[in-house]
């Protein structure tokens, strides 16, 4: 068998159904992958936005009450809460008075007193760093009754620290005059 050499096409055979269906599969699956993301931004971005929204809302919010504590600490330095935080510790002495059960001190100050003493002035004071200061003002007929005094007060639970402040007899009087103090403390026991 002869083989023809000669080609008598006027144009030269090539074959093109491999690149195009390499391209047609290539362009195919960018199409693919951009319909795709196109999903998936449609489905996630749903959330990116909900989110960002959240977050531009947070923000917004945060710098809200940023202002308002910057206006609450200005207001918390002026004149009016200096003047209210005085008045409340005014108040706040003026309710400790208010509860001082005046009855159970006067009973315990009785319970210390001499036969022959008799009191003149009991002034209770708070102090703050004691509690509840009381002064006793008063006559005795004499000097053993004022040392009685102070010997009951050494020993009542009810009070420490006495101390004999003054005494002393008036001119043209018959008694003797007499100034103590001690720290009571309500919640003894007698």
């Amino acid at each position: 068998m002869k083989r023809l050499r000669n080609n008598l096409a006027t144009e030269p055979f090539i074959n093109r159904r491999v690149p195009v269906a390499v391209a047609a599969s290539l362009i195919g699956l960018a199409f693919l992958a951009t319909v795709l993301s196109a999903a998936l931004f449609g489905l996630r971005g749903g959330k990116y936005r909900s989110q960002r929204n959240t977050l531009s809302e947070q923000r917004a919010k945060l710098e809200k009450l940023g202002r308002e504590l910057n206006e609450e600490q200005q207001l918390l330095k002026g004149q009016a809460v200096a003047v209210y935080a005085s008045e409340g510790g005014f108040m706040s002495g003026v309710l400790a008075q208010k509860r001082f059960d005046w009855i159970a001190m006067l009973d315990k100050v009785e319970s210390i007193k001499p036969y022959g003493a008799r009191f003149t002035d009991v002034s209770p004071q708070h102090d703050d760093k004691v509690g509840w200061k009381i002064n006793i003002k008063g006559e005795a007929n004499s000097r053993d009754e004022i040392l009685k005094l102070e010997a009951n007060l050494f020993a009542s639970p009810c009070f420490k620290e006495p101390r004999l402040i003054r005494e002393g007899r008036q001119p043209n009087g018959s008694t003797l005059q007499f100034e103590a103090t001690a720290v009571y403390l309500p919640e003894a026991k007698t």
